[in-house]
């Protein structure tokens, strides 16, 4: 389950792995810079070798768009000696908000060359292909899935990265990493679910990002404004609280005897937006196939008994999934705490992950 990589390139169709066996994917989002660096020759024998994550001040990154350059390469750079050594194959991902996916039906019988065939999809949702980069894979299931992105939002980050000193071997795109990343966790741990229809939810700090996917291919995708720093500060309200304590609370085991309340709450206000958009996927899908599983990620999905409460009000069997958490360490890991936030670093590890693809 691997897409294409949005590359440097205006077109490109073929995407072969980076030469070495080190990779680091570097997940940038509105709120944080995250890295993990795995090495390996295949995606079934890797190892965790490090990971780091750096927050980013409010108003550096918004709706997809670099605004405050100088501080997202200090937060790189922060993050990058976090890491210690770093490998030169760097992976970056761009956010969904920065990149149209779409998919299109090719006919090979028509005469015309796939890759014209996807400049013409691309001049019809963008205007002027030269203004955009793009790339584009067949998938399974028949049709091309297409992933453009306009180059004055691709631009500014991809200079931050080599001010940084972590020019991008390949630009890809957060979603695909993400599907990479549980192909792994599907691959290694629950090989019976390669074919199914499969609902991924991945509860980030101001945003979670769904995806329902089959075989590797997108179905359907959405965005709801729900994620972890709205239960931090319920806490802060409910408590009386600073932020940064709200945040030890939610991780830390010794919680005041109500908080489950907190956290239940919290956990019914993500499954209440889950089915909405479960309900949307029913409502525009033609093939009528029913989601069979539901796989929750993300810092968001750390929140005490989410999984339970997910799983009881949508009747959809659900999982908590960190897709490294089964990957082997690194000696240098303290793997206690890096299998404690595994859940922060799903896009990073699938970002890495595409080095090998």
């Amino acid at each position: 389950m691997s897409f294409g990589k949005l590359s440097g390139g205006k077109k490109k169709t073929v995407s072969p792995s980076l030469s070495g066996g080190t990779f680091v994917g570097v997940d940038i989002s509105d709120t944080s810079v995250k890295m993990v660096q795995i090495s390996g020759r295949s995606p079934d024998k890797i190892k965790v070798e490090n990971c780091a994550v750096t927050p980013l001040a409010s108003g550096v990154i918004s709706g997809g768009k670099l605004l405050k350059a100088d501080d997202l390469v200090v937060s790189l750079q922060q993050t990058a000696n976090r890491m210690g050594s770093v490998s030169k194959n760097v992976i970056l991902g761009m956010p969904v908000s920065a990149v149209t996916l779409q998919n299109f039906a090719y006919d090979a019988g028509s005469g015309v060359d796939v890759e014209s065939a996807a400049e013409f999809e691309v001049a019809q949702i963008s205007g002027a292909v030269d203004d955009v980069n793009f790339d584009y894979q067949a998938l399974s299931t028949g049709g091309i899935l297409l992933a453009l992105a306009k180059k004055e939002d691709i631009g500014p980050f991809q200079a931050a990265m080599e001010e940084a000193n972590l020019t991008p071997s390949i630009i890809d795109v957060e979603s695909a990493a993400c599907i990479n990343a549980f192909s792994y966790w599907i691959n290694t741990r629950s090989p019976e679910l390669e074919r199914s229809v499969i609902a991924i939810f991945d509860v980030g700090d101001e945003q979670t990002k769904a995806l329902v996917v089959q075989s590797g291919s997108i179905l359907y995708k959405q965005e709801f404004s729900l994620g972890g720093k709205h239960l931090s500060r319920d806490i802060q309200r409910i408590y009386q609280i600073s932020a940064e304590e709200a945040e030890h609370m939610k991780l830390t085991p010794n919680k005041p005897g109500n908080f489950r309340d907190v956290a239940n709450s919290f956990g019914s206000q993500i499954a209440q937006e889950i089915q909405r958009v479960l309900q949307f996927f029913y409502t525009l899908s033609t093939s009528g196939a029913n989601v069979e599983r539901l796989l929750l990620t993300g810092g968001g999905s750390l929140c005490e008994g989410i999984e339970r409460i997910v799983s009881s009000q949508t009747g959809i069997p659900t999982q908590l999934v960190h897709p490294f958490e089964h990957a082997p360490f690194s000696g240098r890991n303290n793997n206690e705490q890096v299998a404690r936030n595994a859940a922060r670093y799903t896009v990073a590890l699938g970002l890495a992950l595409r080095g090998l693809a």
